[in-house]
Formats: C-alpha cells, sequence, structure tokens
C-alpha cells in the first residue's frame, strides 16, 4: 500500500458542520470566481440575477466507516463518520433527489488522508498541498490539487477576489497547479478559499466546490539562526555540508508538505554566473569529473565519458580506448559545461570535430557529469537525520540514447544501497518525446511500481502533460532516519519506500557514505536499446541544472 504522507484539506458537501461547502446554481453567474456564497441551503449571485436561495442544499450521507466515498455513492439522509481515512476504490456514485433550496448535484466530498493516484468522482475539489494549518513561504506558494469536471480553479482571501489571488484551468485529467506570489501578502495568519467552478471566469456555471485552508504565512526558516551562517538576508553561499554553519540559501520547496521541524541548508549548489556555481573555478572546487570509484563511465557501462574540466582534474581512464587511456580535457572552444545566468549546461559532443558518428561501444563522445566532493557519512538510521535533497534541471534538447540521472550511492556497492531519485534513458519506447523517467531504490523497497515507466507516473498522479523533460522540473528525495523515503517530483508524490544505508541496503550490514552525482550523459554499453550509433550531427544533447540543495535536520 503506497504511503503519502502529506495531509489534505477536503471539501463538504453543503453541511455546516463542515469546514468547505459545495454548491450548485443553474441560474448564477460566476464574475471572476464569484457567484456562490459559501453559505449552504441558499446562494446569492454577485454580478448575476440574484442566484437562488432557499433553505436546503445537498446533504451529506453515505460515507464509509473509514472516512471514504462508499460505493454506493451519497445518499440524502447518511451521515458522515468522524474517523477520517481514505476514498474506497468505488468512488461516489453522486447524490441524487433535490432538497429544497438547491441542487443535490454539486462537489462531492473526500476525507483526509487517501491516495493521489485514487480517482476522484466529477466535481470533487480536493487541494492536496498546502496543507491545512500549515505555514507557508512568504516568497511563493504552490497550490495543487485535483478537481476532475472544473474548468476553472481560483485560490481566493478576504481581500483578493476580483481578480483572485491566483487562478489556473485544471488539466484534463483534473489535476491542477498553481503558484501564489505571496512576497507582497503580510506575515501572519490567513484564510484562503480554494473554488472550483465547471466554467470558465464569467461565463455561467452549473456546480461549484470550494475548500477552506487556515495558513501561516511566514519565512519557512531553513538555516536558524547561528554563528557560523552569514547575515540574514545576505548573498547566499554554498556552505561546508557542517549543519552548525548552515549556508545562506532558500528553504525547500516541499517544506510546507513535508511538515516538522524546520530543514538547515548545508549546501547550496545554485548554478549561474549570478549564483553560488559562477564559473569553472567554483565548479571544480565543489565537484569531480568522475564518479565516488574514480571511473568517468561507470566503469565501462556509459556510452559518454565525463569530460575534466582542465588537465589538472583528468585522471586515468583505462580500458575505454582513449588516446594514452586519459580522461578528455574540456576544450573552451566546444565546451562541455557553460554557464548562463542562472544555471549551468551540459553537453554531450563528439571527441573530436572530424568525427562523422558518435558510437556508445566506442565511448567516443564526452559529457559534462559531475558528481559532488562533499559526501554525507551515512544516511538514513546510521546518519540520524532527516535528509531532503532537492534539484531543479531539465534537458532542452535530447537525443536516441540520452542518459539523464539523478542519484546517489555509496562508497561500497552491491546491488545497493542506491536511490535513483531521477532515471532516464531514451529508448525507443520512450524518446521522442523524452517524457517519462522512474524513481526507485537499489536494496530497498519501494512502493511504486515503475516496471513500466509511464505507468508508474500515471500511478503517482503525473498528469501526462507534466513530464515533458525538456521542461524544467524539481525532483525531490526526503530519506528520514527511520530509514523511510518519499520522492516528490514537482510537488507530486512519485515514489515512497524505505531502504537502509548499507552495502546491499540490507539491516545491518556493512554502513556506506553517500556521494551525490549527476549524470548528463548519452548510451549504456550493457542496454542494447540505447548501445547504439548516431550521426555526429545528432549533438549536441544539452542538459541543463539550476540549483541542487541539501538539507537536514
Amino acid at each position: 500500500m503506497r504511503q503519502i504522507r502529506f495531509s489534505r484539506a477536503v471539501l463538504a458537501v453543503c453541511s455546516a458542520a463542515w469546514l468547505v461547502t459545495a454548491c450548485s446554481k443553474k441560474d448564477a453567474t460566476a464574475v471572476d470566481g464569484s457567484g456562490c456564497d459559501p453559505t449552504c441551503g441558499g446562494s446569492s449571485a454577485t454580478g448575476g440575477s440574484g442566484g437562488t436561495t432557499g433553505s436546503g442544499g445537498s446533504s451529506a450521507g453515505g460515507f464509509s466507516a473509514t472516512g471514504g466515498f462508499a460505493n454506493g455513492g451519497l445518499s440524502g439522509t447518511g451521515g458522515v463518520n468522524a474517523s477520517g481515512g481514505g476514498i474506497s476504490t468505488g468512488g461516489a456514485g453522486g447524490a441524487s433527489g433535490q432538497n429544497t433550496g438547491g441542487a443535490s448535484t454539486g462537489g462531492t466530498a473526500s476525507s483526509t488522508g487517501g491516495d493521489a493516484s485514487t480517482s476522484i468522482p466529477t466535481y470533487t475539489l480536493v487541494v492536496d498541498a498546502p496543507s491545512d494549518q500549515s505555514t507557508v513561504s512568504n516568497v511563493s506558494v504552490v497550490v495543487r490539487g485535483r478537481a476532475p469536471g472544473f474548468l476553472n480553479v481560483e485560490v481566493w482571501d478576504a481581500t483578493h477576489q476580483m481578480p483572485p489571488l491566483a487562478r489556473v484551468a485544471p488539466a484534463s485529467d483534473g489535476t491542477f497547479s498553481v503558484t501564489v506570489d505571496t512576497s507582497a501578502l503580510a506575515d501572519g495568519a490567513t484564510t484562503w478559499t480554494v473554488w472550483g467552478w465547471d466554467s470558465p471566469p464569467n461565463q455561467a456555471f452549473n456546480h461549484t466546490a470550494s475548500v477552506t485552508l487556515h495558513l501561516t504565512i511566514g519565512a519557512v526558516v531553513s538555516n536558524p539562526p547561528d554563528a557560523g551562517s552569514p547575515p540574514t538576508g545576505g548573498t547566499e553561499t554554498i556552505g561546508t555540508g557542517d549543519i552548525t554553519k548552515p549556508a545562506q540559501g532558500p528553504a525547500p520547496t516541499e517544506a510546507s508538505t513535508v511538515g516538522g521541524a524546520a530543514f538547515t541548508l548545508v549546501k547550496n549548489w545554485d548554478f549561474g554566473t549570478s549564483d553560488t556555481i559562477t564559473e569553472s573555478a567554483t565548479l571544480i572546487s565543489e565537484f569531480n569529473f568522475h564518479d565516488q570509484f574514480g571511473t568517468i563511465a561507470n566503469g565501462t557501462n556509459y556510452g559518454a565519458v565525463t569530460v575534466a574540466a582542465n588537465s589538472a582534474t583528468a585522471i586515468s581512464a583505462p580500458n575505454l580506448g582513449l588516446p594514452n587511456d586519459m580522461q578528455p580535457v574540456e576544450d573552451p572552444a566546444h565546451p562541455t559545461r557553460e554557464f548562463t545566468a542562472d544555471s549551468m549546461k551540459a553537453y554531450v559532443r563528439p571527441l573530436s570535430t572530424s568525427q562523422t558518428t558518435c558510437t556508445v561501444s566506442k565511448h567516443d563522445a564526452g559529457n559534462g557529469s559531475i558528481t559532488a566532493k562533499w559526501t554525507l557519512a551515512n544516511g538514513g538510521t546510521l546518519l540520524d537525520k532527516d535528509l531532503l535533497w532537492e534539484t531543479r534541471a531539465r534537458m532542452p534538447v535530447a537525443a536516441a540514447a540520452y542518459w539523464f540521472a539523478i542519484w546517489t550511492a555509496g562508497n561500497q556497492w552491491n546491488k545497493g544501497a542506491e536511490m535513483d531519485v531521477l532515471e532516464s534513458f531514451g529508448t525507443p519506447n520512450i524518446y521522442p518525446p523524452p517524457a517519462a523517467f522512474h524513481v526507485d531504490s537499489v536494496g530497498g523497497s519501494d512502493n511504486i511500481d515503475y516496471s513500466s515507466w509511464p505507468t508508474g507516473l500515471t500511478t503517482a498522479g503525473v498528469p501526462t502533460s507534466d513530464r515533458d523533460l525538456t521542461g524544467y522540473h524539481t525532483w525531490t528525495w526526503l530519506y528520514k532516519k527511520d530509514d523511510s523515503y518519499v520522492v516528490y517530483f514537482d510537488g507530486y508524490v512519485v515514489q515512497t519506500g524505505s531502504i537502509h544505508w548499507t552495502l546491499g541496503g540490507g539491516q545491518g550490514g556493512t554502513a556506506i557514505d553517500m556521494s551525490f552525482l549527476f549524470d548528463f550523459g548519452w548510451g549504456h554499453t550493457q542496454i542494447s536499446d540505447v548501445n547504439i550509433s548516431l550521426p555526429a550531427s545528432s549533438f549536441p544533447i544539452t542538459y541543463e541544472i539550476d540549483y541542487s540543495r541539501v538539507y537536514l535536520r
């Protein structure tokens, strides 16, 4: 059973005993989101015809003992069990009949908990993040959830309704995600209402629903005050990796979703000429151009070999057919890594400008992969701290057999321990387009099956429209000191499970350290679908990384 740790604010069906409400009106007009007074049994239309009034409304009922929807749907006379819980597989059959003063075809209720991959009835509004009663960032907040059947979702507070704080049209599968700019809002307690309508803005609607969120706006502190930390509001810093001397930088994107005590930022690799990893010298100070075992092609497995930033960082590289068995060095005229104002681009190119083809088994292409020099001593229970690793990256220019991975492993390996936070490679059934990946541990226990990558992402509730790897995405790995973990992709929970950070991943095994690896590569000699040749004109493949940050608590 897949476990999801975040709580959900939920929708109730026109019952004064519930925090949130749903209404249905066939003769009212929503003007910039208004038109349904959140008082069940009677509504007024702002800017419309006056709406429908009455004392009735939809009555809630038919909830199962676990707090979810009963297979039979909603009855007119039932009640709600207070125990909460998940949505049963059958979903809701929908309310039937009509009570005095309002139609019973409005939105449907779900209860706190459940599974993001579980389908929910049409005209149900569920907010997955932020969670009710949470503290949210005073810079920006992502509001995310599901609203099948609705065509417009808006976020309101007491003073932002026309226009709202934010507005978004849900995807075809009902999922929605919108960012609220909180930088101009006052810190402190606030109440937001997330509304859904089955029509575009300013048009008549038949169904509407709302979810109320009680929030506190404030700085989500990631680095508590410490004698070794830079002044508040100062320039961002890379950090030393020491939790007692925090780096200066942003809080985790998923801080409000993860909840609990604040995280401390210990490593802030923010790529770009205006950030912390600004050029080759700072890159060299923080990263190696080989893996933790001193190889530049995962042994001899990868097709493209990692290129060194300069001759001083190049290492011996036997068994790859390279000149003098040495690692190739970056050619400034044809860079392997290139800094923009707010990112670093990493390229895969032919090793020679005279090549007409590149062949995986010949290792005649070079890549810009990097491995952090800093490592954690252990992970999970052995580290006795929660770890959160967040990376924002993309692959704007792909080609067949691309190899894109953000992962971690130790200084010893025997089928684990390893965590593939992201791994995608361009097999014929995946590319084009580059729109699927898998998230799995090696040596651990995973709850989502990624034997088919697209099916695994569907199980996780990620819409097809949100999977394109040519655009920026954020991957976050939360690895807790009880050895459980959660992986987030743009806020979606894409994997949960547990792993012991030991040789092989077994309990009581030999402790290992933890390296942070970024593969921006091409091809694999042991996987036939990506053990190919391509014309040199197919290159460069381009990867781009915005930042990668490590937090502890």
